[in-house]
């Protein structure tokens, strides 16, 4: 693996806290100025939308041209036609973690509450967890997986939302997590990358700092994938890169709040004031 290109994105004065990719060709950066801003695939500014308070997470809708930003409350946009907010939803602390999936939007909270909204059907949650430990969420088929503050897994199963699995996962919080088309992916406070089969919830890979160098000594914040590729950060300086379940490289970067991927483009949000750098990745034969 190499880094072709590295290119900033946004304002190197502000504190960035998150970055997505939509299907609309669109990156949506969350800032602490109480502002998201869009850019165009080649970094260009298009959009700013002005939030209700600093913006913790922001998400776009897989199958709609919506966009979800964190910050006093959950603010869902058009981003076909982002003048105002369409609909505003409650929260009771800053956003940890959120996911969609198709209507559906998850989110956890700093008073570590699940709440899980249908975007068709109002303001109030049809699934609501106030005292398990919720740190971050992730959507696998029809499978909502929860990690707690204890390293435990929790899953839903959907529309139901009938709880079909517990276990013990990781040896610490679990912070971040990622679904692929195979499997899913998770980390945290145990600085263990884990890989998951969601249908038997077995764990098929570990990767841990002793078994794969680089060695993280702090914890995992953000894990993202593109293309088989999987990404995984946090406030050690270098973004791990996996190919399956192989790690295949690390790319230089700063210690990072969150990553997020398109195609070979890997995106990285610093837990410093500064741009976002957007980092174009080539894979040799060799890794494939």
């Amino acid at each position: 693996m190499q880094v072709t290109q590295s290119t900033e994105m946004g304002s190197a004065r502000l504190l960035h806290s998150s970055i997505d990719y939509s299907c609309e060709k669109q990156w949506a950066i969350g800032c602490h100025d109480s502002k998201t801003r869009l850019f165009s695939t080649e970094g260009i500014e298009t959009t700013t939308l002005s939030c209700a308070a600093p913006v913790r997470k922001v998400r776009f809708s897989p199958s709609f041209s919506q966009l979800a930003t964190a910050s006093a409350s959950l603010q869902l946009w058009d981003v076909r036609t982002p003048a105002t907010p369409t609909a505003e939803l409650p929260i009771p602390t800053p956003a940890r973690s959120m996911e969609w999936h198709d209507t559906y939007l998850a989110v956890t909270d700093r008073s570590r509450q699940l709440q899980v909204y249908d975007t068709r059907k109002g303001s109030s949650p049809v699934l609501q967890i106030p005292d398990q430990g919720a740190e971050c969420v992730v959507w696998h088929e029809n499978y909502l997986i929860m990690g707690d503050d204890r390293g435990t897994l929790h899953v839903w199963n959907t529309p139901s939302f009938d709880k079909v699995w517990q276990l013990a996962a990781h040896t610490g919080g679990i912070y971040a997590a990622y679904a692929t088309q195979d499997h899913f992916v998770t980390g945290g406070a145990d600085t263990t990358v884990l890989f998951w089969d969601a249908p038997t919830m077995t764990c098929i890979q570990s990767a841990t700092p002793q078994q794969q160098p680089p060695r993280r000594t702090k914890y995992i914040s953000s894990i993202a994938g593109s293309n088989g590729h999987i990404a995984v950060a946090g406030p050690d300086p270098g973004i791990d890169v996996f190919q399956g379940t192989q790690l295949v490289g690390t790319v230089p970067s700063k210690p990072a709040e969150e990553v997020a991927f398109h195609g070979p483009l890997l995106a990285c949000v610093s837990l410093e004031p500064g741009p976002v750098m957007v980092h174009k990745l080539s894979f040799d034969s060799s890794s494939n």
